[in-house]
């Protein structure tokens, strides 16, 4: 009798789980697809920031190629800088990265 009763709550709560999750579902659908949208604009404005930067990158990338064997990351990253391609950070940061896809 006990066990039948603990069934029939168990079965009651997870019915009243499932209405919730489908009430909950059909209210956040709207901004499930704004999301979407707004995801698809920022990888469509990142791709033109990166399409933009690219020369300067390449440049630096170059350059850094030239001098690390030399002078190490960082030296090398400093005498860009004084070059005019950027923040010796920056420019560390993106030979790091290049180097880490490779």
């Amino acid at each position: 009798m006990a066990l039948r009763l603990v069934a029939e709550v168990a079965e009651a709560m997870f019915l009243a789980g499932r209405h919730t999750q489908a009430a909950l579902g059909k209210a956040m659908e709207r901004s499930a697809v704004r999301g979407e949208k707004v995801a698809g604009g920022a990888r469509n404005s990142a791709h033109a920031t990166n399409k933009k930067h690219e020369p300067l990158r390449r440049r630096r990338l170059a350059r850094m190629a030239v001098l690390v064997p030399n002078m190490g990351p960082g030296a090398a990253a400093a005498q860009c800088e004084t070059e005019g391609l950027g923040s010796w950070q920056a420019i560390r940061k993106a030979w790091y990265r290049a180097k880490k896809i490779e």
